[in-house]
């Protein structure tokens, strides 16, 4: 009898732990000027999401556990995954830089 209540209390504290809801904020910003980055796009895996405004600010909330990527057109996306110590977060982003072909124009 001991063992099966000891059994149940382990099934529920970890039914808790999944559970657990955090609420993210932060700011993002490009890591070379250190400028704030307005409307960049923060999906968690379980489909919602949210935008910064236009001081790179953001704030959403989270399941312990799922994994949040943040992304913008023009610079390189970064993933990480929700824990209780991302309640603040300072994201840097890395512009992505593209070469081009050459292009000729004759007249």
């Amino acid at each position: 009898m001991k063992q099966l209540i000891v059994l149940i209390g382990a099934i529920f504290c970890s039914l808790s732990i999944f559970g657990q809801t955090v609420k993210v904020t932060g700011k993002v910003f490009d890591v070379y000027t250190g400028n704030p980055l307005p409307d960049v796009s923060i999906h968690i895996t379980d489909g919602t999401g949210a935008k910064t405004d236009e001081n790179g600010a953001f704030s959403i909330a989270c399941q312990v556990s799922k994994e949040i990527t943040v992304s913008h057109v023009s610079y390189e996306a970064f993933k990480f995954i929700c824990t209780e110590q991302s309640k603040e977060m300072k994201i840097g982003l890395i512009p992505t830089s593209y070469n081009l072909n050459e292009v000729s124009i004759t007249s």
